[in-house]
């Protein structure tokens, strides 16, 4: 490996909620029982916390100033600073990206990073999924985001000559997976078979797509290394980053803006590749440390295309690395190994990223379960929001036991 960065936030403690079934249930309330359970993880109360960073979407409740609701309604002190933030489903990992640099600053040691999805007014686009964030330029062109992801898929199997096969090996290894996961939301639903994943017609679409989770919040719990040397927790470190792309789809086509997006096409995400190499930099590892990773797989061939994003397999050999078993148990890369959105659920910014960070944090320290990963020391978990027109990249590595 190569040498590390000096700056260290250390993951104190984690939490998320289980599936919810009733839409009676407020965020606030969904915030306080994730945000409890992460705090006594951690030994801690809220007078503890310093400061923290709430994501949301934006369209889906009333309340302006999110930032002092929140810290009204989690019993923090008043000039607590909280950061809103709204990033689509990326959200949390841009939320994330604020903490870290304050505790990483110097200026504070204890810091929260908390997510929500609870839609209490009415939203079109939850209701009806029938826009993107830029509904001026892709709403006009027909795009929806079910379009976009079939658009996506299509367009990486024409260029590098796959058919359905990589998808549904993906989306039965993360059914796999889910089944060993207490957190994973399979819904007590039946193994899918082969034959059901490979069916071409809306049926296999759904089936090789994620699921819906229902109302979610995480909390995480982050200090200083100061702090947690002070707290005995082992340093189990991350480092994030983010990256844009043009909103508008069309420019997701050679564009000639910028000189990192101008070779690449749909089928390939150049920035998420520019957000991996600097979180790659920043942890102080290359893609071949990396133990495991957690993409952002709202389809099978979304996840495939991620590995290639990550720097971990060449653009256009993802589907062939799954189908030789690099993403499943005793491969190169597992991937999906809480199950992933396929099997676990898809929340938007209530926890696309924070599961997966959740996910490595188990695996790193050790308390996996049946899904654990031997001697699993690096991870790394993705998501993007938007049509992929933003990416973030977290490494969390564990650097000594």
């Amino acid at each position: 490996m190569t040498k590390a960065g000096d700056k260290r936030v250390v993951v104190a403690s984690w939490a998320i909620t289980p599936r919810v079934d009733s839409q009676e249930i407020a965020w606030r309330e969904l915030l306080v029982k994730a945000f409890y359970e992460a705090l006594e993880g951690a030994g801690l109360g809220p007078g503890d916390v310093e400061v923290g960073s709430v994501a949301y979407n934006e369209r889906t409740v009333s309340e302006a100033a999110l930032g002092t609701h929140t810290v009204d309604a989690l019993g923090l002190r008043m000039n607590t600073p909280m950061i809103p933030v709204s990033h689509a489903c990326a959200g949390g990992g841009l939320a994330l990206f604020n903490v870290w640099h304050y505790l990483a600053s110097g200026q504070f040691e204890v810091g929260v990073v908390l997510t929500f999805q609870k839609s209490e007014v009415y939203d079109l686009m939850e209701c009806m999924n029938p826009i993107g964030n830029y509904p001026d330029y892709d709403f006009v062109l027909g795009f929806t985001h079910m379009q976009y992801g079939f658009l996506r898929d299509r367009w990486y199997m024409e260029k590098y000559g796959y058919d359905l096969e990589p998808s549904a090996r993906w989306a039965h290894q993360c059914h796999l997976w889910a089944r060993q996961n207490p957190l994973a939301a399979t819904y007590g639903k039946p193994m899918p078979s082969m034959e059901e994943l490979l069916d071409p017609g809306p049926e296999g679409v759904r089936a090789r797509s994620a699921t819906h989770r229902g109302p979610t919040a995480t909390a995480t719990v982050l200090v200083s290394e100061k702090r947690a040397g002070r707290m005995g927790l082992e340093p189990l470190c991350a480092w994030v980053a983010f990256a844009f792309r043009p909103p508008y789809i069309g420019n997701h086509f050679f564009f000639a803006g910028d000189p990192d997006h101008a070779g690449h096409d749909i089928a390939e995400q150049p920035a998420m590749l520019q957000a991996a190499r600097k979180a790659y930099e920043l942890a102080g590892v290359a893609p071949e440390d990396v133990n495991l990773v957690q993409p952002h797989d709202l389809t099978g061939f979304e996840g495939i295309m991620s590995l290639e994003g990550l720097g971990l397999v060449p653009f256009g050999e993802g589907g062939r690395f799954v189908l030789a078993g690099g993403t499943g148990p005793g491969g190169r890369y597992p991937a999906c190994t809480h199950g992933g959105g396929i099997a676990f659920g898809h929340t938007s910014v209530g926890s696309d990223f924070q599961a997966g960070f959740i996910e490595n944090c188990l695996q790193l320290t050790g308390r996996a379960g049946e899904r654990q990963v031997p001697n699993a020391r690096v991870g790394v978990v993705q998501a993007y929001g938007t049509h992929h027109s933003l990416d973030v990249v977290c490494v969390l590595r564990m650097l000594r036991r």
